[in-house]
């Protein structure tokens, strides 16, 4: 489900401290950060679960493999019985019918026939339980996704707050930078937790006292703006990037609703949709507030 921002007069509507969202079909949506992340600890537990059912089944399968390469678990004792009577009927049979080649191939063929049957049930009912586990996995890790980053570009001071440093509401700016950020198990903590990528390599920190570790997310996020090739165009009027204030970029006018109409016909021109509506959103709730035409 999409879900956008609730904004009123340019800025982001909180409700007790939380982030509002009004949701595909009109309703809002305030988002309980503790409670997502109560959440988020327990999709975890339950995706470690389910991996841990998954191995359980394997090591299952892998012991019959072993031991009965061609029995599905359930016919064991039926499997057992065919072999007892088999094996009756080649102790009983007299030293001539040994020797008939005939008799002698004809049963090999059938525990053959049997085995290669009972071989096929098994991986085939291993394949779709694994399949199965490996559908559900990706479920949770994508909602473990949504709920950690989605939660993170919601809370960001380039994305959201009173005086956000661009002009991408959360959801545009995850759609945009998400692809960016992973969640991953911290290999000393054992707890999740987002890693950024840049170029393939993961984001390290440039912080005096995390040197050569992990980039924490907002740090992460300024690294990947920083190095946006449409930086200008994102930022919000009087924002430079990094969180301090800086210029407006090429616009020196000092009139930040000419700049967004002019940054709005830009993004018109080059078709780039999702800019645009960021930006006529931004012009709306200048516009509105000066008491001007819509």
């Amino acid at each position: 489900m999409k879900m956008e921002l609730k904004m009123e007069n340019g800025q982001a509507v909180l409700q007790d401290g939380r982030p509002v969202y009004v949701t595909e079909d009109g309703k809002d949506f305030v988002a309980d950060v503790p409670s997502m992340y109560g959440k988020t600890l327990e999709l975890k537990g339950e995706a470690k679960r389910n991996r841990e059912q998954r191995e359980a089944a394997e090591k299952q399968v892998t012991f019959y493999r072993e031991f009965f390469p061609d029995m599905e678990p359930d016919g064991l004792k039926e499997w057992k019985a065919k072999a007892d009577e088999a094996l009756n009927t080649v102790k009983n049979l007299e030293d001539k019918e040994l020797l008939d080649a005939n008799k002698v191939d004809q049963i090999k063929n059938e525990l053959k026939e049997a085995h290669d049957k009972n071989l096929a049930t098994v991986k085939r009912q291993f394949s779709e339980k694994e399949q199965s586990f490996l559908d559900t996995i990706g479920k949770k890790d994508n909602q473990i996704f949504d709920l950690m980053v989605g939660n993170a570009f919601a809370n960001s001071k380039y994305f959201a707050g009173k005086e956000p440093l661009t002009v991408l509401p959360p959801d545009i700016a995850l759609a945009t930078f998400g692809r960016y950020f992973r969640v991953e198990e911290n290999k000393n903590t054992k707890e999740l937790q987002i890693v950024g990528y840049f170029n393939g390599n993961e984001i390290l920190s440039k912080q005096p006292d995390m040197v050569g570790e992990i980039a924490p997310v907002e740090e992460a996020i300024e690294h990947i703006i920083e190095h946006y090739p449409a930086k200008d165009r994102i930022m919000a009027a009087g924002k430079s990037g990094s969180g301090a204030g800086g210029g407006s970029g090429s616009d020196n006018s000092g009139d930040e609703l000419s700049r967004l109409q002019k940054q709005y016909q830009e993004a018109m021109s080059r078709n780039d949709g999702r800019a645009a509506i960021a930006l006529k959103n931004k012009i709306f709730a200048m516009q509105t507030s000066r008491g001007g035409t819509v």
